[in-house]
């Protein structure tokens, strides 16, 4: 009963977090690398349904293993935008969440915990994980880091069962873990010596206890040790051998090492990184795994130097007396120690990274923490209900040992009010930055951010305008593409900074792509093009100067004849006026009021400012609101304006409180002395608009919706 009650328990956490996360799979843009990952999972659902032939490292560049664009691949083909990627990601989550409940149990188990102490740490556990800010975040993001730490979580939670129990089916389970988590990503390898420490310490101890009759224990380990080679590092065999061993090798593992020689590790920095990763997000779950490793040590709360003494006595105590507790307390011992070094190992190895991403490096500690944290909690929780009702304490000091799990509790309950606070930002469409900063409404920093989103959005809907859907595009920020709905050309789809500065890009690859793609718009940053002057001069060739400027230096250029036609080319701009295309729009509503972006691309500077005129109409017809005035709340005046130049353009409107939507907006451009109002033209012919009455046509209807 006490079996199934858990197990119920367990499957109605894992379902809760799959629904919320789930609904929550909304947000421009979380991360850069979510691009790259859509990209490479696009073109390979595309080859698996006949819409093209580019294949994994041969016509795709990519620096990681297959799973991921492999998992990816159909969701993302069938699917529009992020979302189908993201709702993998959460999949994954949950095996993450799973191990990590698993490896709590264990732990308590080995304790000697009470029923009801190892019945609660594993839900412990995995709740005190669903609610980290970090695992949150990143559980909903179409990147490859937390898939791969998740399953090296659930292989390290079955390895502690193994430990525990010596049974072949929990290793046979972990290495099966570890190999997936490898075939995503690399940086768990870590886990495999750890787990190969596991096997002859278990198997140790299978000797001295005499518990594991019939095979003989050499060849046991030898065939433990095989079954987690072949399993563990298996798959990444056969992905070589699919993909051929040299591009395979030189991609993956050759970025690697190109990364290690091109990067210096800074472990200062690094050090100081994590200092702020585990203080500002983490520190209530660092406490509560400290108090729980505590616990796993020392079973009984004493002071530090009768501790460290009462360690020693009881390891000589099970090393010598061959007592019915000794095969208790080995396989204890033997977790202790696996869980220390799953937990050490996960602090070195991130401080060895170069660059280090605070976003994605540290996730790995994150799921190493939370089964000590599990472990703390059930401990002083039920110890507290102990004292509560006054009943016999079974150690020493419970009362402190309940106080300190308390308060690690209310201290990482705390930090609830950011995980609202990253939620919020994400689905209203700001950016989580790569310094895990989250950023209030309203102020300075979250502007700046909301103006980096406008860009991209701007720059998808030009994407839009200048490529077909069966065209590639060049870029290097493939959530442009991502947003556009616009294929990336294969070599480019893992295109970034880094990829460039380990030297993975070259003139003759960045040239071969565009020309044998044929793609008619690239869209790149001018300073990361710089170190290649033949593509350069390439662009210069064949696509002459820019036709749009997104500002730091990121410029759009058109080399050749889109797929798009006809009806296709209205989709974006929304509008034609003498001085600009109105390329689409964005709003925020905030309280009743209405935050309204215009993305202008400027086709000419005008021979006067210009004014822009913004009439917020109810579902009647009604005019509730105007806001006139100079683009960009005055700092963009139109006879300032450059051809090609994006600029984004915020009207914020107040409504009344008895309106009612949907709304939409008339936008239109008018000479405030004059009052003449600039005519809109037809997308296809350039021939003025009239209206039904015969008058020139000055104004765009927009859709905002309800608040």
């Amino acid at each position: 009963m006490k079996t199934a009650k858990r197990h119920l328990a367990a499957v109605a956490i894992l379902a809760a977090y799959a629904a919320l996360a789930l609904s929550h799979l909304g947000g421009l843009r979380w991360d850069s690398d979510e691009g790259i990952n859509w990209a490479k999972g696009r073109l390979v659902g595309d080859a698996w349904l006949g819409r093209g032939g580019a294949r994994l490292y041969h016509e795709i560049w990519s620096d990681q293993p297959p799973l991921y664009a492999l998992a990816t691949a159909l969701p993302l083909a069938t699917g529009r935008g992020l979302a189908p990627a993201r709702a993998v990601t959460v999949g994954f989550a949950l095996l993450g969440l799973w191990g990590v409940g698993l490896a709590a149990r264990q732990l308590a188990l080995a304790t000697g915990a009470r029923d009801d102490v190892a019945t609660a740490a594993g839900p412990a556990a995995m709740l005190l994980l669903a609610i980290a800010p970090n695992f949150w975040w990143a559980s909903r993001a179409a990147m490859i880091g937390l898939p791969a730490f998740s399953c090296g979580a659930l292989a390290m939670g079955l390895a502690l069962s193994y430990a525990r129990t010596g049974r072949r089916r929990d290793l046979a389970l972990a290495a099966a873990a570890l190999g997936a988590s490898l075939l995503l990503k690399l940086q768990m390898a870590y886990l495999g010596p750890l787990l190969a420490l596991l096997v002859l310490a278990r198997s140790r101890l299978d000797r001295r206890s005499r518990s594991a009759p019939g095979e003989p224990h050499g060849r046991r380990t030898v065939a433990d040790l095989a079954l987690l080679t072949v399993l563990g590092l298996g798959p990444l065999g056969l992905a070589a051998l699919r993909y051929g061993p040299a591009p395979f090798w030189d991609q993956v593992f050759g970025s690697y090492l190109r990364t290690r020689e091109h990067y210096a590790v800074d472990w200062g920095a690094n050090l100081a990184v994590l200092g702020t990763w585990l203080w500002a997000d983490n520190r209530g779950l660092a406490l509560l795994a400290a108090l729980g490793l505590a616990r796993l040590w020392f079973r009984r709360p004493v002071v530090v130097v009768a501790a460290a003494t009462a360690l020693v006595e009881r390891a000589a105590d099970a090393e010598s007396r061959p007592t019915p507790n000794r095969i208790t307390a080995g396989p204890g011992r033997l977790l202790a120690l696996s869980y220390s070094a799953w937990l050490a190992l996960s602090i070195l190895t991130p401080l060895q990274h170069a660059p280090l991403w605070i976003k994605d490096h540290f996730e790995p500690l994150l799921l190493a923490l939370a089964p000590g944290a599990g472990l703390a909690a059930a401990h002083g929780a039920t110890t507290g209900l102990a004292v509560m009702r006054r009943r016999p304490a079974a150690d020493r000091l419970t009362g402190w040992w309940a106080i300190a799990t308390v308060f690690g509790l209310l201290l990482y309950l705390g930090t609830l009010p950011r995980l609202l606070g990253i939620d919020q930002a994400l689905t209203s469409a700001r950016s989580y930055d790569n310094d895990g900063a989250i950023t209030a409404p309203g102020d300075d920093e979250w502007r700046s951010l909301q103006r980096k989103e406008d860009t991209i959005r701007a720059a998808a809907l030009w994407l839009q305008a200048h490529a077909g859907p069966k065209d590639y595009v060049a870029t290097d920020h493939q959530l442009v593409a991502a947003w556009a709905d616009r294929r990336v050309a294969p070599p480019l789809a893992a295109f970034s900074s880094r990829a460039v500065g380990i030297g993975a890009f070259d003139d003759a690859t960045l040239v071969g792509a565009v020309e044998r793609y044929r793609v008619p718009a690239i869209l790149l940053w001018d300073a990361e093009i710089a170190a290649f002057p033949r593509f350069r001069a390439w662009i210069a060739d064949r696509c002459g100067p820019p036709q749009i400027d997104l500002g730091s230096d990121r410029f759009g250029y058109l080399c050749g004849q889109s797929t798009l036609g006809g009806a296709e080319s209205r989709s974006a701009p929304v509008a034609r006026f003498r001085t600009a295309d109105l390329l689409g729009h964005a709003q925020d509503w905030h309280e009743g009021r209405l935050e309204l972006r215009l993305f202008w691309q400027a086709r000419a500077a005008s021979d006067r400012p210009l004014s822009v005129s913004v009439h917020v109409m109810d579902a009647q017809g009604q005019k509730v609101a105007q806001h006139d005035g100079t683009p960009a709340e005055g700092g963009r005046p139109t006879d300032e304006w450059t051809a090609g130049q994006l600029v984004i353009d915020l009207h914020e409107i107040a409504l009344p409180p008895e309106a009612v939507g949907p709304f939409t907006a008339e936008v239109g451009l008018y000479e405030p002395l004059s009052g003449a109002r600039e005519t809109r033209f037809d997308l296809l012919t350039a021939a003025p608009l009239h209206g039904t009455d015969g008058n020139p046509d000055s104004a765009v209807r927009l859709d905002l919706g309800q608040p």
